[in-house]
């Protein structure tokens, strides 16, 4: 593991540890192990590249270029309970990691990270300290990434001013914009011994946040 590697692990436990330490009492938060977290980002883009979109860049008629602005542009993933950020952070370092695999400079890296956190990496919740720590751990390393135009959201939550009462991202599950469609996948882990099938809801996030 190189310094910079050394670095971003650093950051997804920074992002557990800061987590673990906000105020869990005032609105139930439970915040994501960085081995779960790092586990989840694995599976998920190992299943991506098995079957991948469309509009990303290849290689070769099926391999990912994880060096092309293209591919990250094309992965826009939504965390609606973002937290202390720990699963984009994770998502985050295993796309870095791919990347570098394939030969792809800390110059080009740098340029990628704050495309994905400007662009692509999305996050929304109702505790706006925990909004702030995922927004220092995306940034962690890129100096040139801009607060202004990350995509994480404050919802609204609990009693308003106007009389109302706001859950939070689940506002967001009445309106017919944000789960547009149903798509069922299979997600497949075989050994010697054994085949495990179990069967996943993917949900087609299109909702536009405001800054």
């Amino acid at each position: 593991m190189n310094a910079v590697e050394n670095r971003e692990r650093e950051a997804r436990w920074a992002a557990a540890v800061q987590g673990k330490y906000d105020n869990k009492a005032s609105d139930g938060a439970y915040f994501t192990r960085p081995q779960a977290a790092d586990i989840a980002s694995r599976l998920t883009l190992d299943l991506l590249e098995e079957r991948p979109p469309t509009d990303c860049a290849f290689i070769s008629s099926r391999q990912m270029d994880w060096t092309a602005k293209q591919t990250w542009k094309a992965l826009k993933t939504l965390d609606p309970a973002v937290g202390s950020g720990i699963l984009l952070v994770s998502l985050l370092a295993e796309m870095k990691r791919r990347a570098r695999l394939q030969g792809a400079s800390e110059t080009q890296i740098a340029v990628l990270q704050k495309l994905a956190v400007e662009e692509t990496l999305k996050g929304m919740d109702i505790n706006p300290v925990s909004l702030q720590l995922a927004a220092s751990a995306l940034t962690i390393g890129n100096e040139n990434i801009r607060y202004q135009k990350m995509g994480l959201h404050l919802m609204p939550y609990g009693p308003q001013k106007d009389g109302s009462v706001k859950a939070g991202t689940l506002e967001l599950l009445g309106q017919k914009g944000f789960l547009k469609k149903k798509l069922n996948f299979c997600l497949t882990i075989q050994s010697k011994r054994q085949r495990l099938t179990a069967t996943r809801q993917c949900f087609h996030f299109d909702w536009k946040g405001r800054a």
